[in-house]
């Protein structure tokens, strides 16, 4: 028990055997006030005995506690479940104390107290924990800038004195705080003995305690289902009890009950006869709550929201009010504190301390991991793992293909909570159709969407792009109506993300517990599973933003947010073997290519990310090919998407053959002036530039130059006079290919905002020429502002990046900078090795760069090391 036993009992805590003198003088003081000292030399930790367990049920049985810190940190017990951070018995003590919220009485020896040389710490680690201690007990409570009161004393006298004074005090403070406990409490359950990770909530709910000024104040306690909040609950009653005279728990969750509680407060606390009429009483205890309301706490659990709840909640006064919910709408009425589950880390607090295996901390971490956090699963894992004598780690393996079946044992449900993990969400899911019909289609859509969270404008866009099952069913309803309905029952969370990239967008999104997920999906056959799939690739066909994704910036935030989910929908490369009628087929195989196609284009060229992109576009092609034989529009854009991705890849062969192949796709549909050969043509160029056929490039850029433009491809035009200047540049007609890009930058000004992508590509390619030219003033301000550009809009690691920090490199060589050229070299080779591997053969230029560099630095332990890695 965490109440004081009915006796007024005083904790004395401290060292032994250097303050036998000072414990022994506050116990006779202690008993001259006709209180009991609780001391261990009385109590006596035997042989038998936890010293632990004994130590703090004296602090629980206690109604005060008195500390007092000398020169010694005292015994630490070892146990790495109870005391993993090596305390002393004192500090654990005093951690209690504060933890169940005793008044205490603190003692601090000062520097000038006569002492002998064995009443001294002398080992250095103990040392550092004393004086730690010392300045965390000063303080009210954790992290708090205001010290609590305390005395230090220099001698015995000063110290019996002092001791005296406080702890007479001490005796006229007691019978304020309900010496024996409350008078009144009805909370069905104590505290779990497992109660873990909760100190931020239960330091909230006093923070939202403390806005009441003067009148009700109450505190909404709202997560999912099998979070803990009513453990949470009760484990705030159990710890702050002494602070109330009445504790009052309602049962919110039908009027009924809240009715027949209310009316029990009431009789108990003699404010209504027992057998008064129900509404008169309620009336009367709402009432007698508003203005004698001080000291009582009610505890309103399982409420089903504010509408329900509203009219039962006393209008004003000082009694404090908790309420649990699964809703999340409560404020105006409270102040919510959202319980989230719990880190991996103090899951695998709870597994260890409620089976016992310490030495399984990998396995816990990982199991801790798979449940998602929620507590209510952690309890009914580990309650099987410690019945069956299961190891953690075939648990997990276990519970990887049939989780449903785990999470649905009705043997190892909580005995308080009596339901299991899987039937909570079942009814949960069961009354939200009920309310809602659509809302558990919704939930199944959702769930099979493995990544989260989830942008909400999917589902608006969605419904209005799409022909399908799912579509039809969300045409005509209201979707924020179906979103709160499925919060309301907290089966998803609701709210906006921030971008990563750019700090001004945010996406509201909606997430779904993995677990409820399991739950939902288990209980659909694999046809509507299927269904709910193809309808969701064709929808994320539409919606993934299309095109040539790095020229529209704009567009990132969202690929961003749609990313992992388009990966996990297009994760295979088969075609359900049932949609063989009509062109079913074939309208789920053009989706797939469209959302691996795009999500590969930029994975390649907005986040760098070769050898992801690489596979979306193979698995693509080989779709295209497979699927749709004859009729394929594919093939010509994927063939040149993947001809980019080899020339980044640093392989002209493959590059040039998929470029050749791409053309030859369009001119053999009888498609000569197709914008997206002028594309492919321009890229041939580049390549057969790169490789030296300056003829055949030529060649190239003519055929693509006699190819207008559209209003989809307008960069093309730009991309084609870059790539014939570079072509120039190379071949000797340096004033003309200077000529080409410096037209081409002020037509990027003209059509690009200052921090496009091409906006920098063009600028880095003029600066370069400049810098061969010998301009280094007029170079260093052309490739820093690339260089500023790509590291702002693509992020510091991007391979474009690396480009234009490998010219800066050159530049400052160039300009007899070698310290400063040092980094830049540095840095522009880890990007391309992370990306492409030591043998592309721009990271081994970039490499004999920096060797040479470093042979002039005289840096030969650097130089050689990069030479063993590259093999140069």
């Amino acid at each position: 028990m965490s109440q004081p036993k009915n006796y007024s009992a005083i904790m004395l805590s401290s060292t032994f055997t250097d303050l036998k003198e000072h414990r022994q003088n506050a116990i006779d003081i202690i008993n001259r006030f006709d209180l009991k000292p609780k001391v261990m030399e009385h109590s006596g930790a035997q042989a038998d005995t936890d010293v632990i367990d004994t130590s703090l049920k004296m602090v629980r049985d206690a109604a005060a506690y008195v500390l007092v810190i000398g020169r010694k940190y005292g015994q630490t017990p070892r146990d790495p479940v109870r005391n993993p951070n090596g305390l002393s018995i004192t500090e654990l003590e005093f951690n209690e104390a504060m933890a169940l919220g005793r008044p205490i009485l603190l003692f601090i020896m000062s520097d000038q107290h006569p002492l002998t040389e064995a009443d001294f710490e002398f080992d250095p680690e103990k040392r550092a924990k004393l004086a730690a201690f010392r300045e965390r007990a000063k303080l009210m409570y954790r992290n708090c800038e205001v010290h609590r009161i305390y005395e230090i004393f220099d001698s015995m006298g000063k110290f019996s004195t002092s001791a005296a004074i406080a702890i007479a005090g001490l005796v006229r403070h007691l019978p304020a705080q309900g010496k024996p406990g409350p008078a009144i409490d009805n909370v069905p359950f104590r505290e779990l003995r497992n109660f873990l990770g909760r100190d931020d909530d239960l330091a909230a709910i006093d923070t939202a305690f403390k806005t009441g000024s003067g009148r009700a104040a109450v505190s909404a306690l709202h997560g999912l289902r099998g979070v803990g909040k009513t453990t949470l609950a009760a484990a705030y009653a159990e710890r702050r009890r002494t602070n109330y005279r009445a504790t009052w728990w309602i049962r919110a969750g039908t009027e009924h009950t809240i009715r027949a509680d209310l009316v029990g407060l009431g009789v108990q606390l003699g404010w209504v006869v027992d057998d008064a009429a129900e509404d008169p009483a309620i009336k009367a205890v709402l009432q007698r709550l508003r203005i004698d309301g001080n000291g009582i706490l009610l505890i309103y659990d399982n409420a089903i929201g504010r509408n329900e709840l509203t009219e039962f909640l006393p209008r004003g006064g000082a009694s404090h009010i908790i309420i649990t919910s699964n809703a999340p709408d409560w404020r105006g009425i409270a102040d919510p504190v959202e319980i989230a589950v719990w880190p991996k880390e103090i899951g695998a607090d709870f597994l260890i301390a409620r089976t016992g295996r310490v030495s399984e901390r990998a396995e816990a971490l990982a199991l801790s991991h798979a449940l998602g956090g929620l507590p209510l699963a952690h309890e009914q894992a580990s309650a099987y793992c410690d019945r069956v004598g299961l190891p953690f780690r075939e648990y997990i393996a276990r519970f990887e293909v049939t989780s449903v079946e785990f999470l649905d044992k009705a043997e190892d449900a909580p005995r308080d909570y009596r339901l299991t993990v899987a039937k909570t969400f079942e009814i949960a899911m069961a009354e939200a159709a009920s309310r809602q019909a659509v809302s558990y289609f919704f939930l199944l859509v959702a769930a099979s969407l493995a990544a989260q969270p989830i942008p909400t404008h999917f589902f608006f866009e969605w419904r209005e792009k799409v022909e399908g099952a799912f579509a039809a069913n969300i045409k005509d309803v209201d979707l924020d109506d179906v979103i709160g309905t499925l919060r309301a029952f907290a089966l998803i969370d609701r709210r906006s993300i921030r971008d990563e990239r750019d700090l001004s967008v945010w996406t509201d999104c909606i997430s779904v517990h993995p677990l409820i997920g399991r739950i939902a999906l288990a209980r659909i056959g694999m046809d509507l599973l299927n269904e709910i799939r193809w309808e969701s690739i064709r929808a994320m066909a539409l919606i993934f933003p299309a095109g040539d994704v790095l020229s529209n910036p704009d567009s990132w935030p969202r690929a961003r947010r749609l990313d992992v989910i388009a990966s996990s929908l297009v994760r295979c490369d088969t075609l359900p073997q049932e949609a063989e009628a009509g062109n079913w087929r074939s309208i789920i195989a053009a989706s797939m290519i469209t959302v691996l196609n795009q999500l590969a284009l930029y994975r390649q060229t907005v986040l760098g990310s070769y050898e992801e992109a690489q596979r979306n576009f193979e698995v693509a092609l080989l779709l295209s090919v497979r699927e749709l034989l004859a009729d394929n529009p594919f093939e010509g854009v994927i063939q040149n998407n993947l001809g980019r991705m080899y020339q980044d890849l640093g392989n002209v062969s493959e590059a040039r053959s998929c470029f050749e192949l791409a053309a030859s796709f369009y001119e053999t549909r009888g498609e000569p002036n197709s914008p997206a050969l002028k594309t492919v043509l321009t890229n041939l160029g580049s390549i057969l530039t790169q490789a030296g056929d300056y003829a055949n490039a030529q060649l190239s850029f003519e055929r693509a130059s006699t190819i207008a433009d559209d209003c989809t491809t307008v960069s093309s035009g730009i991309a084609l006079l870059n790539q014939l200047a570079i072509l120039k540049w190379k071949r000797g007609e340096r004033d003309a290919g200077l000529a080409d890009l410096e037209r081409s930058v002020e037509s990027c000004k003209k059509m690009f905002p200052p921090n496009h992508p091409y906006m920098a590509a063009t600028i880095a390619s003029l600066g370069g020429i400049v810098l061969e030219q010998g301009d280094l003033a007029r170079a260093d301000e052309l490739i820093r502002n690339a260089l500023a550009i790509r590291e702002t809009v693509l992020g510091p690691d991007h391979p474009d990046t690396a480009l234009s920090l490998y010219d800066l490199g050159l530049l400052l060589e160039e300009g007899k900078d070698l310290v400063g050229a040092r980094p830049c070299y540095e840095r522009a080779l880890t990007i391309f090795e992370q990306k492409f591997g030591p043998a592309h053969p721009r990271a081994r230029n970039i490499a004999e760069k920096l060797v040479a560099l470093l042979d002039r630095l005289d840096a030969s332990d650097r130089a050689a090391a990069v030479r063993q890695r590259f093999k140069l």
